[in-house]
């Protein structure tokens, strides 16, 4: 795995996002689903949101529901695949450890 992509999901913050959103049948959790389920607040998740986009983990998506911003996050094939590895390698620590 890329070491700059191990850092990036080793961050608690962004490893707790990628497991929830890992963990949901479609991948998807809204902005304020996160920020209130890990007692982020909105600028740290913005700024952690950010950090995933950018490694092309997660994708951003801002739209309108009764003319009120909604913002949802959606993990990549990318970041799925990306966070297995991720768990793969920790595994392998572990089991060296043993």
């Amino acid at each position: 795995m890329d070491e700059k992509l191990f850092k990036t999901i080793h961050e608690r913050a962004r490893l707790r996002i990628l497991t929830y959103l890992a963990s949901k049948d479609d991948s998807a959790a809204a902005f304020n689903e996160i920020k209130d389920r890990f007692a982020f607040t909105a600028g740290n998740l913005s700024i952690q949101l950010r950090n995933l986009e950018e490694a092309g983990l997660v994708e951003v998506e801002k739209t309108f529901s009764n003319r009120r911003p909604l913002t949802n996050v959606v993990l990549t094939v990318k970041g799925k695949a990306s966070l297995l590895d991720y768990i793969g390698e920790m595994e392998r620590m572990f089991e060296n450890l043993r």
